[in-house]
């Protein structure tokens, strides 16, 4: 059977999401998806209003918004994989904050998605996180949330010491980076998205390339980072101005950081590309939809399978005046930059005022609440080793 065909059985078929999806499907959500998708003719996908061609589009984005990370080879649509999010094996010191901070309420219909862009290298097994964003899915207000972490933010990595946040992927992959971001910042993760600079190549060549505004000054970083991960398959840029890039040339101009303000100007440029994406999966036929997801869904790995991310479509489906939010941490307003002493190596570092910062993205993607209690770990001793520019 064809992939079109599956997802059809999927999307319209109850009885074989029922019989085959492993994930947690919330019994009642599902029941009233089952009797919803009943009530359509089978066989045809419906025609989609603007509005709600947000349905497919948003999940797709989901997972194209992750810019960059490791491939996945499921042997079916339905298998999960042997990555997992969190273990029982925490610190000492992980297990205090989380006592501390146990009094806090958060709204647990609302989802958490770590996406982790991960530049791996011919030989490697993990590679490096050249990205690191967290999409939130808020069925209670309507959004979708995108908070971009700043890979140089100076923190404490569970068990290896203080560290950019960046190398706690390199160190212990998908599980450590995730108990870094709930150390630091209690964010609390439910699933995970990683693509690899070769997969987020081709899935931008899938959608047939984005519209992007290159600067005069952009053009020949694009090319170094063309060059350097596709060699004498390079397809360089020639002229700057508004152009459709493909994948090489997207991944690319995601990459640059030293033109402009560094790695500040990165995260803008990746949200653009970003945005870019989900405008040409909007103005998409629903027709093309099966045929993306199923070159999409092939790219990435996850501990989501096809029916957690159809069922995540269909919440974001039943959202009204769908809103995108961005921000930023650390914020300017909550760091100090500097130098620090990584082993032998000086490196330029962002180092964040954890209560500020914690309290900030908290109530980005819980509104509403009042977090001025939260707990985070001291680290006022490593501010006094920075070494100020």
């Amino acid at each position: 059977m064809n992939f079109v065909v599956n997802i059809n059985l999927i999307i319209y078929g109850g009885e074989v999401l029922k019989k085959n999806s492993i994930s947690n499907i919330n019994n009642s959500e599902e029941s009233m998806n089952i009797k919803r998708s009943k009530k359509r003719k089978r066989g045809f996908l419906p025609k989609l209003s603007k509005s709600k061609k947000i349905l497919l589009s948003v999940f797709l984005i989901i997972i194209l918004v992750g810019s960059l990370s490791t491939y996945l080879l499921f042997s079916n649509l339905f298998k999960k994989s042997n990555s997992v999010i969190y273990t029982n094996k925490i610190t000492t010191e992980e297990k205090d904050i989380n006592d501390s901070n146990e009094h806090l309420d958060v709204e647990t219909k609302i989802k958490n998605i770590l996406l982790i862009g991960v530049d791996k290298r011919s030989g490697e097994n993990i590679g490096r996180t050249d990205s690191i964003m967290i999409a939130t899915v808020d069925p209670e207000n309507n959004s979708i949330k995108l908070t971009s972490v700043l890979r140089d933010t100076y923190v404490e990595i569970p068990e290896h010491g203080y560290n950019k946040i960046n190398a706690a992927f390199a160190i212990g992959g998908v599980e450590l980076l995730s108990r870094t971001l709930k150390y630091n910042f209690n964010i609390t993760l439910d699933n995970y998205i990683t693509i690899d600079f070769f997969n987020f190549q081709n899935v931008i060549d899938s959608i047939g390339g984005i519209e992007i505004d290159v600067k005069d000054t952009e053009v020949n970083e694009i090319n170094k980072y063309i060059k350097e991960v596709n060699g004498t398959n390079s397809t360089l840029l020639t002229t700057p101005g508004l152009q459709v890039l493909n994948g090489q040339q997207a991944l690319s101009y995601s990459r640059i950081r030293y033109v402009g303000n560094s790695d500040f100007e990165r995260v803008e440029r990746q949200k653009r590309v970003m945005s870019a994406c989900l405008d040409k999966v909007k103005n998409m036929e629903a027709l093309e939809y099966p045929k993306l997801l199923s070159s999409v869904y092939g790219s990435i790995d996850s501990d989501m399978t096809l029916a957690n991310i159809i069922t995540m479509g269909n919440t974001v489906y039943q959202m009204e005046n769908l809103q995108v939010q961005n921000l930023r941490i650390p914020s300017d307003n909550n760091i100090t930059l500097g130098d620090m002493y990584i082993g032998s190596d000086k490196a330029s570092v962002v180092f964040p005022d954890l209560q500020a910062t914690t309290e900030e993205v908290l109530n980005f993607i819980y509104p509403g609440q009042d977090f001025s209690t939260v707990t985070v770990p001291d680290n006022s001793i490593q501010r006094s080793k920075l070494i100020l520019n």
